[in-house]
């Protein structure tokens, strides 16, 4: 996003970067940052997966994501440009989303028991 607004030329490029820079950070900080003992399990990974989808989807879908001081979009709403990319980028959205809240319950499940 750095380079220019024509870096993430397909729409559904910007929830996979996302996804994938701030899952290795939480992978670096946990794996270099933390004693074997406190580091985090899978169920822990999910929450920023949830949340990081949950508020992009909402931003991404209505007002989109713009360069600070800057009058251009380094991702348009999707709604101004509703195509097939933005289908995809919509699904990608939620279908990480619904792993993550499933990966969760299923971890919240067997600690239950």
């Amino acid at each position: 996003m750095v380079l220019g607004p024509n870096i993430i030329d397909p729409i559904w490029k910007l929830p996979i970067s996302l996804n994938l820079l701030i899952m290795s950070m939480f992978m670096f900080v946990n794996f270099t940052g933390t004693s074997p003992s406190e580091q985090m399990t899978l169920a822990d990974y999910m929450e920023p997966v949830q949340w990081l989808n949950g508020i992009f989807f909402v931003l991404h879908s209505t007002v989109g994501l713009a360069a600070p001081y800057h009058h251009h979009f380094l991702a348009p709403p999707i709604w101004m440009h509703f195509n097939k990319d933005s289908l995809i980028a919509l699904g990608i959205y939620v279908a990480l989303f619904v792993v993550a809240t499933i990966i969760r319950l299923i971890f919240k499940h067997r600690r239950a028991q």
